[in-house]
C-alpha cells in the first residue's frame, strides 16, 4: 500500500465511530481503532495477540455459534451476529458485529465492525415488557400467564411434581368504582397486585387475568401447601388498607384452589377447576377459600 493511501486508511480507521477490529485468520487481534478503546476503557496495545473471547461477557453469548460462524467468514461467507462484550468496569453491553475478509498490511485478514445496539435492546426490552405485562399491575397479563403456565406444567407433569393454581377476585370491586371513582379502582389493582406478588414466591406465575380477577400457578406445590399460602395471604389482605384521597380502602378476596392430578393434566383443566373453585367462594359468601 502506498504511503498516502496507507495514512489516510488510518486517518479513516481511526476517526469511525464504530469499533473495527482486524484479526488475523485464526481470530487474534492485529489492530483495533480508537472506538474500541473507548468502549472498552483498555490502549489498543492491550487487544494485540487476545481473541473476542477474552472480552466476552460471562453466560452472554453462544461461542460455540460465532465460531462456527467465524469458521465460514474464514471460508469467504460474510457473517453477522449479535455480541455481547464486557468493559474495564465490568460493563455488560451488547453489539451487532460483521464479519468479512479483507486485507491489512498486505496480509488475508478477518475485519469486523461492530456497533452499539445497547439503545435497540433497551427499545426491544420495553416493547417486550409491554406486551407481557399488564398495564396498570406491572404483573403478568393473561397471554403470558397461560403460555407460562403450560411451560410450568409440562415440566412437572414430566418430573411428577405437584403445581397447584390460584385463582383470586376481589370481591365486590364494582361498589369501589361506582362510590369512589375508576382512580380508585385502578389504586386498589395497583396495590393489590403489589401485594399479592410480594407474598409469592420467586418461582410462582402472577398475573391479572381480568377486570379484578388474579391468578398464581405455583410450581412444586402441593394442595395442601397452597391452601396454607391462600390462607396466609387472606389474613395478610384482611389487614392491608390503601389509602386513597385521605380514605382508608379494604377489600376481602374470594380464592379458589386447583392442583394437578389423575383428572386435572393440563393448563386448561387446571385453569377450569380453580375457577369453578372460585365461583363456590363467591356462591358461599365470598371472603373464602375453595378448593377443587
Amino acid at each position: 500500500m502506498k504511503p498516502d493511501i496507507a495514512d489516510s486508511f488510518h486517518c479513516l480507521f481511526q476517526m469511525i465511530e464504530d469499533c473495527i477490529y482486524i484479526h488475523d485468520m485464526e481470530g487474534h487481534f492485529i489492530a483495533v481503532n480508537k472506538a474500541v478503546e473507548r468502549t472498552y476503557g483498555k490502549p489498543a496495545s492491550f487487544f494485540v495477540g487476545k481473541t473476542p473471547e477474552d472480552f466476552a461477557a460471562p453466560g452472554y453469548n453462544d461461542l460455540g455459534h460465532i465460531r462456527s460462524l467465524w469458521e465460514k467468514c474464514v471460508s469467504g461467507v460474510p457473517q453477522r451476529f449479535e455480541f455481547w462484550g464486557q468493559n474495564a468496569k465490568g460493563e455488560n453491553f451488547p453489539k451487532e458485529v460483521i464479519i468479512n475478509q479483507g486485507y491489512y498490511a498486505e496480509k488475508k485478514v478477518i475485519i469486523a465492525v461492530a456497533r452499539d445496539i445497547t439503545k435497540q435492546k433497551t427499545i426491544e426490552t420495553k416493547l417486550r415488557r409491554f406486551a407481557e405485562k399488564d398495564s396498570l399491575t406491572g404483573l403478568f397479563n393473561r397471554r403470558v400467564f397461560f403460555e407460562m403456565s403450560r411451560q410450568a406444567i409440562s415440566y412437572n407433569n414430566r418430573y411428577k411434581q405437584s403445581l397447584s393454581a390460584v385463582l383470586i377476585d376481589i370481591d365486590h370491586f364494582k361498589k369501589i368504582n361506582d362510590s369512589y371513582g375508576h382512580p380508585a379502582g385502578d389504586k386498589v389493582l395497583l396495590e393489590f397486585g403489589n401485594l399479592l406478588a410480594n407474598n409469592a414466591r420467586a418461582s410462582d406465575i402472577v398475573a391479572r387475568i381480568g377486570g379484578e380477577e388474579f391468578a398464581v400457578v405455583m410450581p412444586n406445590t402441593t394442595k395442601e401447601q397452597a391452601l396454607q399460602w391462600t390462607l396466609s395471604f387472606s389474613q395478610v389482605l384482611a389487614k392491608f388498607c390503601i389509602e386513597f384521597e385521605k380514605t382508608n380502602l379494604s377489600v376481602t378476596a374470594s380464592i379458589g384452589v386447583a392442583t394437578l392430578g389423575k383428572k386435572i393434566s393440563n393448563c386448561e383443566q387446571l385453569i377450569k377447576a380453580a375457577d369453578t373453585a372460585l365461583y363456590e367462594a363467591k356462591r358461599a359468601g365470598r371472603d373464602c377459600v375453595k378448593v377443587a
